[in-house]
């Protein structure tokens, strides 16, 4: 394995692991009361080697929503053309529906 695919691969394990600790931290503080500090100290990590990996705790957030609902989009996408929009409209509805859910669920937990 060459070099960079050494690097490239060390990114993904320290972007999981951060991934990781962001979720056990957002549902512990909440999303606006968890610090980049936060994420790093959880996951045992330097500052530096978080924003390596991501330019902010937005990013970060973008990313675990991507992953968690990608496939989402992905099947919507494919079910439906540029002529009919309802369909992707569902599935963004249904979708907000259940983070709205998820972020209730985890504000009670606190």
């Amino acid at each position: 394995m060459s070099l960079r695919g050494k690097q490239a691969n060390g990114l993904v394990t320290q972007q999981r692991v951060q991934l990781r600790a962001a979720v056990a931290q957002f549902l512990e503080k909440g999303y606006t009361g968890t610090t980049t500090a936060d994420i790093t100290g959880a996951a045992g990590i330097a500052q530096s080697s978080f924003f390596h990996v991501f330019p902010s705790k937005e990013a970060l957030l973008l990313e675990l929503v991507r992953r968690m609902f990608g496939g989402q989009f992905d099947l919507a996408g494919q079910h439906s053309g540029a002529a009919d929009p309802v369909f992707p409209y569902a599935v963004e509805t249904a979708l907000s529906l259940s983070i709205a859910t998820a972020q209730r669920k985890a504000r009670s937990l606190t």
